[in-house]
């Protein structure tokens, strides 16, 4: 306490106020000034500090408790203890309400403890500014933190006691309606993450252990954004778990790169595989070729020696035919295979989905899909990679293929064309199962849980716009029940 308390006594009872200065003057610890009414109190602030304010409830041009409503309104810090009568208990609910530090009701026996109240009340008044100086510190310290932290009761759930501004950043939220609204935050888990999120929320609860999780959540414009929570238990003095304090990290751009990096290593990964099936294939080949050299040289020797008109002939011809297109496919197998390169040079649109046909067009018909093909003749050249360009259009027809499971007649059409005067677009179309319109924004981000949509295991779509990226063009898709489903690839010209 310091050597001189300073005390304003704020009562229009003259004998009251000279009781009270008495009192208090036994000693030189307290030092007493007299306002007699509300208007009185402003000069008295104003001229000097106090360290305390005695404030009658009942006062000539006023009540205590308007006094009070207006020493917080003028922004005075200084602890006030409202003084009543006896049976005026709600006046003293209502003043502490109104920011009083305490009351004391009027009788014989409250002047006998007044030095030690006063004292009291000075004491708990500086404890309360020290922790309200802590908090404000806190606050500035976490506000500066780029993540949302926050403060929650373990037996009330619903909501945080304490969420810092950054909420509204991340969630598109303020801090009081995390508050106001009722379970907001098990609303805002994204429906596929909720069910294991709560699983790991009460584990959490029953081992009060340091815990940390990953999801999703939906934020107030519909985007979609992963986060980090990692939350602790913040127990008493006597171990009790009286709160849980936890943070919030927005892990989105993260969990982007991770998944581009998963698609890299699949790329390499299927890279690896197709310079293996190169080799296989080179091998083969070999075995392979030369019975076919066999097979169609002798055929060829048969239809020499055969008359126009031998009933064998058709068949020699036959076998003729069937030997070449067996090597064609050879030639075509070990094209694919071969590792492709990073040379973009001029190269025709319409025959990389020729090649890409010989290669899955036969397996395709057979598996009673009818394919159709619209495509315009003399188109420009685009600047490409045959090779890459022929993967990108194997990878579309099987997964438009893997669509059409349900045993139904189905169609595939392939179109080439002008899109304007400086691009060229291929559309691949199907009316297999559709894509659901909640996958379309994310159908060609890679998905490593499985694809949701039917097509493929969800890296594939992610290749094929990686292979449209590197040609400077643009990747598309299109759907719905009635209509189907359509692929559209646009890519420049060759200039």
């Amino acid at each position: 306490m310091p050597n001189s308390v300073q005390v304003l006594i704020v009562d229009d009872d003259s004998n009251h106020v000279e009781m009270v200065t008495d009192l208090l003057g036994i000693t030189s610890t307290f030092s007493v000034d007299w306002a007699v009414d509300i208007h009185s109190i402003w000069d008295h602030l104003a001229a000097h500090h106090y360290d305390i304010i005695l404030l009658d409830y009942r006062l000539p041009d006023g009540t205590g408790l308007e006094a009070l409503a207006e020493i917080g309104r003028r922004g005075y810090k200084v602890p006030v203890v409202m003084l009543t009568g006896q049976g005026d208990e709600r006046i003293a609910v209502q003043a502490i309400q109104l920011g009083a530090m305490d009351y004391l009701i009027k009788n014989s026996d409250h002047l006998l403890t007044l030095p030690t109240f006063i004292e009291k009340v000075i004491r708990a008044y500086q404890t309360q500014l020290s922790a309200r100086r802590v908090e404000a510190r806190y606050r500035t310290l976490v506000e500066q933190i780029p993540a949302v932290t926050y403060i929650a009761r373990p037996d009330e759930l619903t909501g945080p006691v304490y969420i810092s501004p950054q909420a509204r950043e991340i969630f598109g939220y303020a801090p009081e309606e995390w508050i106001s609204i009722p379970v907001l935050w098990a609303r805002l888990v994204h429906p596929d993450d909720h069910a294991r999120v709560a699983i790991d929320y009460r584990c959490f609860l029953e081992n009060k252990a340091p815990f940390q999780v990953e999801y999703r959540v939906i934020t107030r414009d519909g985007d979609v954004k992963w986060v980090r929570d990692a939350c602790v238990f913040v127990v008493d003095d006597t171990g009790h778990a009286d709160a849980i304090q936890g943070i919030i990290i927005d892990i989105t751009e993260q969990k982007r790169m991770e998944a581009q990096i998963l698609a890299a290593q699949s790329r390499l990964t299927q890279s690896a595989r197709l310079a293996t099936l190169g080799e296989l294939a080179s091998g083969v080949a070999h075995q392979i070729n030369n019975p076919l050299t066999t097979i169609i040289a002798d055929a060829q020797l048969l239809l020499q020696a055969l008359p126009d008109n031998h009933e064998s002939r058709e068949s020699a011809e036959a076998i003729s035919q069937a030997g070449w297109r067996a090597q064609a496919v050879v030639e075509r197998l070990l094209d694919f295979s071969r590792p492709s390169t990073t040379l973009l040079q001029p190269i025709s649109i319409n025959q990389t989905i020729h090649h890409a046909l010989a290669l899955v067009g036969a397996r395709i018909v057979s598996s009673g899909i009818s394919l159709n093909l619209e495509l315009v003749e003399n188109l420009h050249e685009v600047r490409g990679n045959a090779r890459q360009l022929e993967d990108l259009w194997v990878n579309l027809l099987l997964l438009a293929q893997g669509a059409m499971t349900d045993n139904q007649p189905h169609k595939i059409s392939i179109r080439s064309k002008m899109a304007s005067a400086s691009t060229l677009c291929v559309e691949i179309w199907d009316n297999g199962i559709p894509i659901s319109p909640d996958h379309l924004d994310t159908l060609f981000e890679p998905d490593f849980y499985g694809s949701a949509t039917g097509r493929g295991t969800g890296i594939e779509l992610s290749i094929c716009r990686e292979i449209v990226r590197q040609h400077a063009g643009e990747i598309s898709a299109e759907c719905t029940p009635e209509s189907g489903t359509i692929f559209r690839i646009v890519f420049p010209l060759e200039s």
